[in-house]
This record gives structure tokens, sequence and C-alpha cells, in this order.
């Protein structure tokens, strides 16, 4: 009678439990917060969190969004919540407390700490001594990217020699050129110009709970020539470049030098090997200036106009020319 009387009660006691465990919190393991633009902020970046999940409605849901320990927004639907990261270093973490429709409870968090990267890049092909742009990537020539890491654990800066470096081209993971300490990265550019290529790096403290990640857009473009007269005394005239629809004028006995600079061929061997091809009047031209200055000499009873083109060959990369044309009007 006694175990029979036992048995009923232990019965009982969990089929009346059984309700209440509705009532415990349910962590979805598809309840995320997914930070934009970039999931590891920079100082000072403006950041928006969205939330995400297939689990419930997060339209018919009572959302609570927490910063730092600080109730920052809440109400019916909040999907989003946007800030402002804070200094090099500082740990940010939002917490997400959101209850559906049938009042069941989820929560998610997120916490990262704000770091930062400066990644200049610089690819080896030429430009003029005097140009103050950016030397751009061309058809195959050599590019190469640095990573100045800020990662700053316990108050200090983490230097790149305690750092683990993954380096992707182009969403392709490059293992080689990444690892400990691998803060340079090289690769050479593709066969076609017009497109761009993207290089992406992950960068983390070896304990692996602080990351930052970069990404930039590297543009391919075509090798190009510009033409400039050029003074023996004063070197090259570089306030306006003939072609297109600019032309040049020269006077009937007068004698004027012209100037090609390449830009943006490709270097082989620490050099770039040029050959230059000038052509005035359909007819090639030769003369004892070097390869890349052509010199017009007029008689007194010229006139009319000369047309000028050039050809300008990478004798290195196949991939590489440039032409140019222009007119000189004889007075």
């Amino acid at each position: 009678m006694t175990n029979k009387f036992l048995s009923t009660t232990i019965l009982l006691l969990v089929f009346l439990a059984l309700p209440a465990s509705a009532q415990f919190d349910f962590q979805a393991q598809n309840f995320f917060i997914i930070l934009a633009p970039s999931d590891t902020p920079a100082p000072g970046q403006y950041v928006t969190a969205r939330l995400t999940t297939t689990s419930f409605d997060l339209n018919g849901a009572q959302i609570t969004w927490t910063h730092n320990g600080r109730t920052v927004a809440q109400g019916g639907g909040v999907k989003e919540y946007s800030f402002t990261a804070g200094s090099l270093g500082s740990r940010e973490k939002l917490v997400v407390l959101a209850t559906d429709t049938n009042g069941l409870r989820y929560d998610t968090e997120l916490s990262f700490v704000v770091t930062d990267i400066y990644m200049p890049w610089h690819a080896d092909t030429s430009i003029p001594y005097w140009y103050k742009g950016k030397a751009l990537a061309s058809p195959k020539s050599a590019v190469t990217v640095s990573a100045f890491p800020e990662i700053v654990s316990g108050g200090r800066k983490i230097p790149s020699s305690g750092l683990i470096f993954r380096w992707f081209l182009d969403d392709d993971f490059k293992q080689q050129q990444s690892g400990t300490g691998k803060n340079t990265f090289r690769f050479t550019a593709g066969f076609s110009s017009g497109v761009a290529h993207t290089v992406s790096l992950e960068v983390s403290n070896i304990a692996g709970d602080i990351t930052a990640k970069k990404s930039v857009n590297i543009d391919v473009v075509s090798p190009s020539v510009l033409i400039y007269e050029h003074d023996a005394l004063l070197g090259t005239k570089n306030n306006l470049a003939f072609g297109g629809q600019r032309s040049g004028a020269i006077f009937a006995g007068e004698e004027k030098s012209f100037v090609a600079h390449p830009f943006f061929f490709s270097f082989s061997n620490g050099s770039v090997n040029l050959d230059y091809v000038w052509i005035v009047n359909g007819q090639e031209a030769f003369g004892d200036e070097p390869k890349n200055i052509l010199r017009l000499k007029t008689t007194a009873d010229a006139g009319g106009f000369a047309s000028i083109n050039i050809l300008v060959k990478n004798l290195s990369n196949i991939l590489q020319d440039a032409r140019q044309s222009f007119s000189i009007n004889v007075f």
C-alpha cells in the first residue's frame, strides 16, 4: 500500500513540473547579432547591429537591446540598433532579449574588441618622377600589400610578431603567405585590365580572442603613355599633355622636342624594358635622342601639319603596350 502511494506521488510531481519548463529562457541556436559594415569595427566607426533568426518572428517580438550593460533600445520588432564604436582596445558587448508572441524568451549576445588595420599597397609599375599619383597595377604586374594592425590587449599594443595573419586573394586563402608575423602579402595581377582583385586579411592574437579584419580592392588598369613638350634646359613641361583633342604648334624653321612618359608598365628585375616606336606622317622616325624623345625640326618653308603616333611596348611583358597620337600645326 505504501509503495503504491509513493509511485503515484512521484508521477504526479513529474506531471505538475512539466508546464513550468515553458517559463524557462530558451536560447535559439540560430539567433544571432550581425554587424555592418564590418564585424570588426574600427575606432569611431558607425556600426549597425541587426538581428537574424528563423526560430521566431522578429517583427512580432518584444525586443530589448543592452549595450555595455545599459538598455539602449526596446519595443516591438526592434531588429536593429546603431552605435559608434569606442576607442582602440575598448570592448563592446551587445545583449539582446526577445519574447515572441507565444511568450517564449530568447537571448543572444555579441562582444568584440575595437581594432584597426592600416593596409597600404603598391604596384611595381612605372610612373614619371614628377607624378604625384599612385603607381597602379597593370596586367601581370607585381603587387605588394602591407598590414599594420592596431590590436590592443591589456592596454598594450601587440606587435606584428605576436599576431597571426591570414591572407586571402579574391576569397582564396593563401596559406603559404599566412602565419605568425607575416604582415606582407605579394601577388601578380591577372591577365586582363578592367578588373579588380580583392585582398582580405584576418589578424588575431595568439589566444584567438581578439580579431581584426580588412579588405582592399585593387584595380588592374591598362598601361598608358602621355606626350609632353621637352626643353633641354627646363625638362618636361608637364602642365599639359598632347593627345586626343589637344594638338601642338611649331613655326617654320623651328625645332621642338617631345617626350613620351609611360605610366603603369611593369618592372622586370628592377627596371622597365620598353621599346618606343615614333611614326611621323606615316613614316617611322629615327634619331640620336633617347628612344622616348622625338625631335622635330622644320624647314623655313614648311607648312601644314604633322601627324604623330607613338607605340610603346613592354619587351618583358607581352600583355602591355600603349599608343598615343596627336598632331602638330606648322605655321
